[in-house]
Parts: C-alpha cells; sequence; structure tokens
C-alpha cells in the first residue's frame, strides 16, 4: 500500500512537471522556428504556388497564433491571412481526435480567379502527383471543431474568361455581376464535427456586406 502511494505521489509530480517542461521548450523561439520550418516544408509538397508563413506564438501543448499566411497560385495571391490563432486540446490527440477548442481567422482573404483561355486558380492550388497505387487505411480520425470565427473576411471572383465570351451579355442595374464580385465585412461563426461516416455542421451567424 505504501509502495502504490509513492507511485501515485510521483505521478502527481511528475505529471505536472513534464508538461511545463514541454511547454517551456515550446515556448522557445528555436522550437517555433524548427516548427514553422516544419510547416513550410510540407505545404510546399502540397500546394503549386508560393508559401509564406510569419512568426509563430505560443506552444505545442494549448495552442498557437500566425501573425500573417499568403499563398500565391499563378502568380497571383489566393489566400492572405493576416492572423490565424488556435486553441486545442493537446490531449485528445492519443483516442486519434484533433479537437480544436477554438480557430479564428481575422480579416482573411480568398481570391477564385480564372484568365482569359487559362483555368482556375483553384484547380492549380495543389501539386499534382502520380496515383498511389498501395494500399492504404481509411483516414478514421474525428476532427472537432467547437467554434471556428472569421472575423471581417473578403471573398472574390473574377472570371475573366466568361466576361470575355461573346454570349456574355450586359448586367442589367440592379442585378448581380456572378463572374466578377466581391464579397466584404464577412463574419462567420460555426461548429464542425467531422468523422469518417458523419459530418456535421452548425453555423451560429453569418453576415456580409
Amino acid at each position: 500500500m505504501r509502495k502504490i502511494r509513492t507511485i501515485a505521489l510521483y505521478l502527481l509530480i511528475g505529471i505536472p512537471l513534464l508538461i511545463g517542461v514541454v511547454i517551456a521548450i515550446t515556448q522557445t523561439q528555436v522550437f517555433r522556428d524548427r516548427l514553422r520550418a516544419a510547416a513550410l516544408s510540407e505545404l510546399d509538397s502540397l500546394v503549386n504556388g508560393e508559401v509564406r508563413i510569419g512568426r509563430l506564438d505560443g506552444d505545442l501543448i494549448t495552442g498557437i497564433s500566425i501573425d500573417s499566411i499568403s499563398i500565391d497560385v499563378n502568380d497571383g495571391p489566393f489566400l492572405r491571412i493576416p492572423r490565424l490563432e488556435v486553441a486545442y486540446n493537446f490531449f485528445a490527440l492519443p483516442g486519434k481526435t484533433i479537437a480544436i477548442r477554438k480557430l479564428t481567422l481575422t480579416h482573411p482573404e480568398i481570391s477564385f480567379s480564372r484568365p482569359r483561355g487559362g483555368r482556375w486558380n483553384l484547380s492549380d492550388l495543389l501539386r499534382r502527383r502520380p496515383p498511389d497505387t498501395t494500399a492504404s487505411k481509411p483516414f478514421d480520425w474525428v476532427i472537432d471543431v467547437r467554434r471556428l470565427e472569421i472575423l471581417d473576411g473578403t471573398v472574390s471572383l473574377l472570371d475573366s474568361q466568361s466576361l470575355a465570351d461573346e454570349g456574355h451579355g450586359k448586367v442589367k442595374g440592379g442585378s448581380v455581376e456572378y463572374h466578377a464580385f466581391t464579397l466584404r465585412g464577412i463574419d462567420l461563426v460555426l461548429a464542425a464535427n467531422i468523422q469518417r461516416d458523419r459530418q456535421r455542421a452548425v453555423i451560429a451567424s453569418c453576415s456580409f456586406s
């Protein structure tokens, strides 16, 4: 019985101490620089464009913030996020759950465009890879986002190919030109839960101008 109490005491002291050491290490600039370099390398292998990531703050256990993210595709802007903040539950990972408590995108801008005789920039976003013929297990993790916030976002679309088409007429007054428009001041709050056999999203509020 005494041995059990001793082990329990060591665990009560050791586990918080270990967590504290991990948090301290992940708050160092060296760790953040390595994490940023790893993220850039992974994104560069996936994205067919130029990816830039600004300064990282926070720690690995509770959450991080990034002061800027940008992606350029076909020599033009596709995504701009001046600030991203994410708080998550690190200890849910052993249960194959990505538990995001809060994800906030401040002033994000996304631009969809298609030049004359060209393709949509979204079509060229990801690098093409040869088909994988090896057997792989299905993705059986759960992605749980309790709160996603978009603050003052902007979405723009410019379809130069359709605008240049001979059959494209003039837009009448009061009508919307669906081949060239911009939505500003987008504010969105939602929650989502994604599983292999079930996906659910609940929009709490959404507005734009």
